[in-house]
């Protein structure tokens, strides 16, 4: 019987062909190698599925949905299976650095408590700029009454924590499905971020945050 990984990785990939290279090679390249990647094709209509299937790794689980069933659906496919002792998210427009994941799976093993934790960043092109988000748990609660204080390709979750309290994306909010999933987590046990630079954000036209930013702060306020 196959051993569990220590983290499972999770990214859902629709018609990001231009960058999903980039994105899967960051993780792959992980000084950390402890993790299974559970990478969802969710219904790509141009090259994405082909760049996908070009990587030969044994770590990569490949999920192929034959229609675009959304964002937070494949998510929570991924996470369904998910077999570590913590899961990870990541976007596929986006690179993680290279210590990721050994950054985070230290913390949240010297911090039994925590069951969310996100990190800092900077945009991919900036190197000189980075930024960081609140860690202490106290401050977090109150300020998600106004706004996300969280990225969520750097997030990483106690996986037993989301099993022990039925938490998943609500699929609704199509839109800010992640903001809301932290503040249900935040609820019940502490979160924070973890002040290091874990990811490079890449900025592009076809982002949900660019594309249909006046819909997202609609669900937003309706989640305020």
């Amino acid at each position: 019987m196959n051993r569990y990984p220590s983290i499972s990785v999770v990214m859902p990939v629709y018609n990001t062909g231009r960058y999903v290279g980039e994105a899967i090679q960051s993780i792959l390249m992980q000084k950390f190698t402890d993790f299974e990647f559970i990478i969802i094709n969710d219904g790509s209509t141009d090259n994405s599925l082909s760049v996908i299937s070009s990587f030969k790794d044994k770590r990569i689980k490949l999920i192929n949905i034959c229609a675009n069933s959304g964002n937070y659906f494949a998510r929570n496919k991924g996470y369904e299976i998910a077999r570590g002792k913590y899961i990870c998210a990541m976007d596929s427009d986006d690179v993680s650095t290279l210590n990721r994941l050994e950054i985070q799976f230290k913390y949240m093993e010297d911090h039994p408590d925590v069951g969310l934790s996100g990190g800092g960043f900077r945009i991919l092109g900036r190197e000189e700029d980075i930024f960081f988000r609140e860690t202490e748990y106290e401050n977090i609660k109150v300020m998600l009454l106004r706004s996300f204080c969280f990225y969520h390709t750097p997030l990483i979750f106690r996986h037993s924590f989301l099993k022990k309290y039925d938490l998943r994306y609500n699929e609704k909010y199509r839109l800010a499905a992640d903001y809301d999933l932290a503040v249900r987590c935040a609820k019940y046990f502490t979160v924070t971020n973890i002040p290091e630079d874990l990811f490079h954000y890449r900025i592009h036209d076809e982002q949900i945050s660019w594309k249909f930013r006046s819909d997202q702060m609609t669900v937003i306020d309706k989640l305020r």
